[in-house]
């Protein structure tokens, strides 16, 4: 799957602080995100994510870089079991 056919991205942060900086910043931004656990393949200290659909990602990008939040963003398949 590329990531134009994608769903869903995941973004992935350095710790659980950032995370919850990330989710608060999406609400305030009327951005639909979900807390859940890190994929497997993309294992951090960090045990959260959040899933971000694609309609959203160029906008979480820009709230991110607003907020100096740094993650990693991964298209995630939902075809693949976790």
């Amino acid at each position: 799957m590329n990531e134009q056919n994608a769903i869903e991205q995941v973004a992935i942060f350095r710790n659980t602080r950032d995370v919850i900086k990330a989710e608060e910043a999406c609400a305030n931004a009327c951005i639909k995100v979900a807390v859940i656990p890190t994929p497997r393949e993309h294992s951090t200290d960090c045990g959260m994510a959040l899933r971000i659909p694609n309609a959203h990602v160029n906008t979480f990008k820009e709230v991110m870089y607003e907020k100096n939040i740094k993650y990693a963003l991964f298209v995630n398949d939902p075809d693949r079991s976790t």
